[in-house]
């Protein structure tokens, strides 16, 4: 059981037994991982609230090769995005961009333009508070990332240009 580091946004979490909590992390370096919290639902738990949903964290975990769960030992938050998690309208757009990623990828299968299009949101919502657009924004560049990007430019077809209003995905 090799011991690991990266960082990564907090996707979901979720109690596990009596005091533990599972937390699924999107990483650059991993993908998607679950990592179990032990003693993380103590009052005096060492993670406090750094499993929260869209929160960046830097965790240190022992990787456990063919299992899905790994067991987090430090978890460090980075960016907690506290304006968006006090806005219900900007909380709604972020939940959705990690319910979009925590959906459509596979465990342990690393994409850093996905997780760096994910992060780029999260900070302009911070920002910015545009939540609508940023969300659309985010979804086209997620389905790049994901191979499904859709062609504006050119006929899908013969590769030619588009002519007039027609269009095709």
């Amino acid at each position: 059981m090799p011991i690991c580091r990266t960082e990564g946004i907090v996707l979901r979490s979720y109690p596990f037994r009596d005091t533990s909590k599972i937390a699924v992390l999107y990483s650059p370096k991993f993908g998607k991982l679950g990592l179990v919290a032990k003693g993380a639902r103590r009052p005096k738990s060492i993670f406090g609230g750094s499993l929260e949903p869209i929160t960046y964290i830097k965790v240190t975990f022992y990787h456990r090769e063919n299992r899905e769960l790994h067991t987090l030992s430090q978890a460090e938050v980075v960016e907690p995005f506290r304006e968006v998690k006090e806005d219900i309208g900007l909380l709604g757009y972020a939940s959705a961009a990690c319910e979009l990623v925590l959906k459509l990828t596979p465990p342990e299968s690393p994409n850093p333009s996905l997780f760096r299009a994910l992060s780029d949101v999260l900070r302009e919502m911070e920002r910015r508070r545009k939540g609508e657009v940023l969300l659309w924004w985010f979804e086209l560049r997620a389905a790049e990332a994901l191979g499904y990007r859709p062609e504006f430019g050119r006929c899908v077809f013969c590769g030619g240009p588009l002519e007039g209003a027609s269009f095709g995905f």
